[in-house]
C-alpha cells in the first residue's frame, strides 16, 4: 500500500505568499492550523492553494476543482493544478506565478470539491486561524462601567487628568475573535506599574480566571474601582491556558499609557 506524506491521499493545501510566490505554511486535516498575521508578509496579497502529489491516486484524474472561502465569501473555479483560490498565471507546477488577495483575521473555512473525471466528486476541508497574540484593552470609568480610551499597543495613549481626577477606574482586557489567544485563555496575572510625576512606584497586581480580566476586579462584570494617579503607566497581561495561571503559558501582552493635564 502506498505511504503519502501529507493528509488526504497526496494532497496538499499551503498558504501562499502570493508577492514571492512562496509558500507559508502546510493547512493540515484535523488542526486548527493557526498563524500570526506577521508571519505573512502582506495579508493583502496572500492566497491558498491545492496541489496534488505525483504519488497521490487523484493525479491526473481531476478534471475541476470548486473553490470555497467561508462558505461562499469568495469562490473560483480551476481546471489546471496547482487549484488557488486567487487564480495564477501560467500555471506551470514548477514555477507558477500566483495571483493573491485579501484573507479575514479570525476563524476561516477552505473546501475544495474535487470534481474527478470518472464523474464522482471528493471534497477536502482545511479550517485555520490567522490572528494576533494580542488583547483588547480598555481604560474604563468604574462607576458607570463606560469606556474613556482603548489601550493600543505601540502608543502613547494619553488620557487627560479630568476624565481620572476623583474617579473610580478600571483597566480591563478583553479577547476579540481575531486574537491567537480567542478559544485559549482561562486565566491571566495582572501587573500595573505605576510612576507618579511625583517619582512614587507603585504596583498593584491581580489573578483573573474570566473575562473581563480586570486589575481592580469585577462583579459579573460590575467593574470595580481603584485610583490611578497622575503619571506613567504600565500593564502586563500573562496568559494562561488553565485557572488559576496553571496549564500552558501563551503569552504576555502589555500596554503603555500616561494619565496628565
Amino acid at each position: 500500500m502506498t505511504q503519502y506524506t501529507y493528509d488526504y491521499d497526496g494532497l496538499v493545501v499551503k498558504l501562499i505568499d502570493a508577492g514571492a510566490d512562496k509558500p507559508i505554511k502546510v493547512f493540515r486535516k484535523g488542526s486548527d492550523n493557526k498563524i500570526r498575521e506577521s508571519k505573512i508578509p502582506d495579508l493583502h496579497n496572500v492566497t491558498v492553494s491545492l496541489f496534488v502529489e505525483k504519488d497521490s491516486p487523484f493525479f491526473g484524474k481531476i478534471q475541476t476543482v470548486d473553490i470555497n472561502l467561508n462558505y461562499g465569501q469568495r469562490t473560483n473555479i480551476e481546471g489546471r493544478a496547482p487549484y488557488t483560490l486567487d487564480d495564477d498565471f501560467d500555471s506551470d507546477p514548477r514555477n507558477v506565478d500566483f495571483l493573491g488577495g485579501t484573507l479575514p483575521l479570525g476563524s476561516s473555512t477552505i473546501q475544495f470539491t474535487l470534481n474527478l473525471k470518472n464523474g464522482r466528486q471528493k471534497t477536502i476541508t482545511r479550517d485555520f486561524f490567522i490572528g494576533y497574540p494580542d488583547l483588547k484593552v480598555g481604560f474604563f470609568d468604574a462607576d458607570t462601567d463606560t469606556l474613556i480610551r482603548t489601550l493600543e499597543e505601540d502608543s502613547q495613549n494619553y488620557i487627560p487628568a479630568h476624565l481620572v481626577d476623583g474617579k473610580n477606574v478600571n483597566v480591563a482586557a478583553f479577547v476579540p475573535e481575531y486574537s491567537l489567544f480567542f478559544g485559549e485563555v482561562e486565566s491571566m496575572y495582572l501587573n500595573l506599574k505605576s510612576y507618579s510625576y511625583h517619582y512614587d512606584y507603585t504596583e498593584v497586581t491581580r489573578i483573573e480566571n474570566q473575562e473581563p480580566y480586570t486589575i481592580f476586579g469585577d462583579i459579573n462584570g460590575d467593574l470595580n474601582g481603584g485610583t490611578i494617579s497622575f503619571g506613567e503607566h504600565w500593564i502586563y497581561f500573562d496568559v494562561y491556558s488553565g485557572n488559576d495561571l496553571g496549564g500552558d503559558y501563551l503569552g504576555t501582552v502589555s500596554r503603555y499609557f500616561n494619565v496628565s493635564s
